[in-house]
């Protein structure tokens, strides 16, 4: 695992596979911090993955991902109770089990066709419309 800082402060966890970089944590949010920009290159490779549970329960109120990320897997954002808007990449290709669970302050999400979605992506999110 390594890290890689942006200039606004943040610093991601991330690991290569293979030519292509997955965010294994958002590691360091600076106080006050709550807009989160998520790469699409590290090291010159593509952003293509968030891991299991690498933003669970962070204060994030709005997070852009990359139109590199396709896959954003289990309880990638679970229990993220300020996030209120996030987009979904147009390449997208799976959601995984609760990525997305006990984001209360969600209100509003557009998932991409054809994406595969497992069971309980937004369970909890009791603003969701």
């Amino acid at each position: 695992m390594s890290l890689y800082e942006n200039k606004e402060g943040i610093v991601f966890a991330y690991e290569v596979r293979g030519n292509e970089v997955a965010i294994v944590s958002l590691f360091v949010l600076p106080e006050k911090k709550r807009n989160v920009v998520v790469p699409s290159k590290i090291e010159g490779l593509q952003v293509t993955e968030i891991l299991s549970r690498a933003f669970q329960g962070k204060e994030v109120e709005y997070v852009s991902l990359p139109e590199s990320i396709t896959t954003i897997y289990n309880h990638a954002f679970e229990g993220c109770s300020l996030l209120k808007e996030i987009n979904l990449p147009e390449n997208l290709l799976e959601l995984s089990f609760r990525a997305f669970a006990e984001c209360t302050s969600l209100e509003s999400i557009t998932i991409p066709y054809p994406t595969n979605f497992e069971s309980e992506i937004f369970d909890g999110c009791t603003n969701l419309k």
